[in-house]
């Protein structure tokens, strides 16, 4: 599975998605009606996710979410693609 690690400015924080295919990642970051000069994505990872803190969003077309725990991403993968390099 991978993650989208994405800036707000608005919040001053990052957060990330989850998706099961690199292609939905790389997708949502392409997705230019999502971001603008203060909301943008800043990476892809790859990570394996405990199940027991991930589940599907019925209300959200199916999409991932998670329980934001110390133990939600288990082990970090090899993948790692950089994409927006824009101080925080």
């Amino acid at each position: 599975m991978f993650g989208v690690e994405h800036y707000s400015a608005l919040e001053d924080a990052s957060t990330y998605e989850i998706f099961s295919t690199l292609k939905e990642a790389q997708s949502f970051c392409d997705d230019q009606t999502l971001w603008t000069e203060h909301d943008f994505p800043l990476y892809i990872f790859e990570a394996q996710f405990n199940p027991n803190r991930i589940f599907r969003e019925s209300d959200l077309d199916g999409r991932w979410n998670y329980e934001d725990n110390d133990d939600t991403i288990l082990k970090y993968g090899a993948i790692f693609i950089e994409i927006n390099t824009k101080p925080c």
